[in-house]
């Protein structure tokens, strides 16, 4: 890859890295400027698993698809991001959310335009060596 894309892709880890960070020491923050009402433990221990445990994984992801080369770990990602541009959409139509969910749409969508030609410059995830 290109060295400003490389640059983008590893900040992109940094990113899900920080967020997933801060779902594991800070749930009730996270949970704040996701908009969420935490009234139990379980609701604090399932904001740690559920968005601390899919952002750290994600840059995992990354980090991997990063160093090994390797297709196949941003196509995920960019998978799970897609569905979630779709998701935030559908709430979009169904009234939810307003205008607190343009700015995490826009990092999105950003994401998957950043990581789709990062993608297809790896190795094919077809191609078995």
């Amino acid at each position: 890859m290109g060295v400003l894309l490389d640059r983008v892709v590893l900040l992109a880890a940094v990113g899900f890295f920080l967020i997933g960070a801060n779902a594991l020491v800070a749930p009730d923050w996270v949970a704040g400027i996701l908009g969420l009402s935490v009234t139990q433990e379980s609701g604090m221990n399932a904001i740690r698993a559920i968005i601390g445990g899919h952002y750290l994984a994600m840059a995992l992801m990354v980090v991997f698809g990063f160093f090994l080369e390797e297709s196949r770990f941003l196509v995920a990602i960019i998978m799970i991001e897609g569905l979630m541009i779709f998701s935030r959409l559908v709430g979009l139509l169904a009234g939810e959310g307003g205008v607190m969910v343009f700015a995490p749409l826009v990092i999105e969508i950003a994401l998957v335009v950043i990581l789709f030609p990062a993608a297809a410059r790896l190795r094919s995830f077809s191609r078995r060596d």
